[in-house]
């Protein structure tokens, strides 16, 4: 049982030794370790509509001009016909 209280000690005084090592050195530097990730990104279309593909995944590089998705253009395509049947029928 001694021998477990003094090593107990031995240990506390170790970790008290770096902390106050840590504390106690003069660096100007601070060093931090980790991750930083982003869940949030302002992309936007001209138009509202459905995602057809995604050319980039989570963490990829993009430049400034990169086509990032495509929207499903047949929404698109049938207002389209829709209007030039429209026109047809006008003329």
């Amino acid at each position: 049982m001694k021998k477990k209280i003094i090593a107990l000690a031995f240990i506390l005084v170790l970790i008290c030794t770096l902390l106050l090592y840590s504390f106690l050195r003069n660096d100007d530097n601070l060093t931090l370790y980790g991750n930083v990730e982003t869940h949030t990104v302002n992309a936007s279309f001209r138009v509202g509509g459905r995602i057809q593909q995604l050319f980039f995944e989570e963490g990829d590089s993009v430049n400034e001009g990169d086509l990032l998705a495509r929207l499903d253009s047949l929404p698109f395509e049938k207002d389209t016909d829709l209007t030039n049947a429209e026109k047809a029928i006008q003329e």
